[in-house]
Parts: structure tokens; C-alpha cells; sequence
């Protein structure tokens, strides 16, 4: 017999062997039938408090009015320092940064960020109608979204 005959052979074996195994398994009634995969995608987690804040200041500078307002809560408040309030939700930051972002005027930019639980404190830079303003921004992030800002002010430069 040739080698080519011997492994037609042995390949005629094995296949015939594992067919019997297979074949001769006895059923069994009581086993649960095999469970359906899900092809439905399964939600993603909320962004961290740190990726919400990147995400929030990505936006402003593509200035993508939607992108922006997406990663805020509906009913963010915003505050000066420590408990002035400036303005709620969507409508407000659309009313104050619609119009720069329409132009496509503006640039934030941090230069340190720290993150405490649920909160991001940030360093920032904000360049807006020939205006540079220093502060600190104070980040609280719920479920994903930005809640409240509290905004500490530095110094603002003419450019």
C-alpha cells in the first residue's frame, strides 16, 4: 500500500470514528435547550467623569454645538464660584455659546486636571471673541453627563 493510500485511509478512520461518537451519543430529555445569542448590542457604561470633561471640551473646540450640549445634562447648572448661579440647562449654553460656535469662535484649553470621585477639577484657558480667560472649572459628573460647573475666575487677557 502507498503513503498516499495510508493517509486516505487514516483520514477515512478518524472521520468514521468521531462520526460513531457523535451517532451514538444517547439524547437527553432533560437537558434545556441551548440559549438564543443575543445579537442586540448591549449598552455601553457611561463615559467617566474625566472622559465626559474630554468629550465636553473636544466639542467646544470642533464647535459642535450638538456634541456639546449632548454630554451635559439637560438641567446642568452652572456656577460662579461658589454658589452664584449663572444659568440652567441646554438653552442657556446654547444661547451663550450658540453663536461663537456658529462663527466658529472659540478655544478651550486645559493645562492640569485632576479627578475626585465623581468630580474634575480643570485648569483652564478659555479664548473666546478675542477674550482669553483664566479659571478653574470645577466639574460635577452624573451618569455620564456634566451636572454642574462651578467656575472659578483668574484673569482676563486682551489679545
Amino acid at each position: 500500500m502507498s503513503n498516499r493510500n495510508l493517509r486516505s485511509c487514516g483520514r477515512t478512520v478518524v472521520v468514521g470514528f468521531w462520526l460513531n461518537v457523535l451517532v451514538s451519543q444517547p439524547a437527553v430529555a432533560d437537558e434545556p435547550p441551548p440559549k438564543a445569542v443575543s445579537t442586540a448590542a448591549t449598552p455601553s457604561p457611561p463615559p467617566t467623569p474625566s472622559a465626559a470633561v474630554r468629550q465636553r471640551i473636544d466639542a467646544f473646540n470642533r464647535h459642535d454645538l450638538n456634541a456639546y450640549l449632548k454630554v451635559h445634562h439637560p438641567t446642568v447648572k452652572i456656577y460662579r464660584y461658589p454658589n452664584h448661579l449663572l444659568g440652567t440647562g441646554h438653552a442657556h449654553l446654547r444661547r451663550i455659546f450658540g453663536p461663537s460656535m456658529q462663527n466658529k469662535d472659540g478655544r478651550l484649553e486645559t493645562a492640569g486636571q485632576f479627578v475626585v470621585d465623581d468630580m474634575v477639577v480643570s485648569n483652564e484657558f478659555l479664548t473666546l471673541a478675542g477674550r482669553r480667560e483664566h479659571y478653574v472649572a470645577i466639574y460635577r459628573v452624573v451618569d455620564g453627563k456634566v451636572a454642574t460647573i462651578r467656575l472659578i475666575e483668574h484673569r482676563r487677557e486682551r489679545r
